[in-house]
């Protein structure tokens, strides 16, 4: 299929508008020449409008037009004025500024009646302290199904989930874990390796996802010598399960996985 090119044409005037405003923000736009598409020995074209890109720190607007009194956000169903526009890049800007203030943490005297506990994971250390131990616990746990609510004596059932991933709490906690892991055992970057494991078939057994698994390191280690790691195993959307693993190395090195090595493993 064949087509002829031409520009579509421009309102400068216009384009000097949208350019005047993009100045008085401080902010720097580009814009794309339109296009419009004929497919040769047919009546049939297609407009390719102008587009205007606008970038204000990491984020970026995108305006196109056709002519001067149609102007659109992102695509075609979402109109803007050029008042808008201006209300619009100052809303960012400002928002944008507040993002990027540095504030200056008041200086803490720690007393001594404070509870302070120090954490060592490598090269990062995490101090916690709370200047005083609430012992005045809103709810008291019954058993594994109900608990009492102390201020007004209630009783309530609890609520158990089916997988850790439905509370945010045992997720946060979950990735609080992990990262202390990894602030523990790495403590130089260049010597670690990313790798994510998935099977071609549908797998959906854990037990034998972790054999293949440790089979997977024993070949790896014989391999390359000795290597840490650490490992999660998650299921995908489907339910499949797979691997992320941070490998760990004793020293700089490439590591070059043979594909006999996922073969064998099986």
């Amino acid at each position: 299929m064949n087509f002829l090119i031409d520009d579509l044409n421009k309102n400068v005037q216009y384009e000097s508008k949208i350019k005047n405003i993009c100045s008085f923000n401080n902010v720097k736009c580009e814009f794309q020449q339109g296009k419009i598409l004929t497919i040769k020995n047919t009546n049939i074209s297609f407009i390719k409008p102008h587009q205007i890109n606008i970038n204000i720190k990491d984020k970026q607007i995108i305006l196109i037009y056709i002519n001067e009194d149609k102007l659109f956000l992102y695509n075609r169903t979402m109109p803007i004025t050029m008042k808008q526009l201006d209300t619009l890049l100052k809303e960012l800007k400002k928002r944008s500024n507040m993002s990027m203030k540095i504030q200056r943490i008041r200086k803490k005297i720690i007393n001594d009646e404070a509870i302070v506990s120090v954490k060592e994971m490598g090269n990062t250390y995490e101090i916690c302290w709370c200047e005083h131990k609430n012992n005045k616990a809103p709810i008291q746990k019954i058993d594994k199904d109900y608990y009492l609510i102390t201020a007004t004596g209630e009783v309530k059932q609890c609520k158990h989930i089916k997988n850790r991933y439905q509370s945010k709490a045992q997720l946060s906690q979950s990735f609080k874990r992990l990262r202390e892991l990894i602030n523990t055992n790495v403590t130089n970057i260049n010597n670690c390796r990313w790798l994510t494991l998935t099977y071609r078939e549908y797998m959906t057994d854990t037990k034998q996802a972790y054999l293949d698994f440790d089979k997977f390191m024993k070949r790896l280690r014989y391999r390359y010598g000795n290597i840490e790691y650490i490992n999660v195993c998650e299921p995908q959307g489907n339910g499949r399960w797979h691997f992320h693993c941070l490998i760990i190395l004793q020293q700089i090195q490439r590591l070059l996985l043979h594909v006999n090595i996922s073969r064998e493993i099986s």
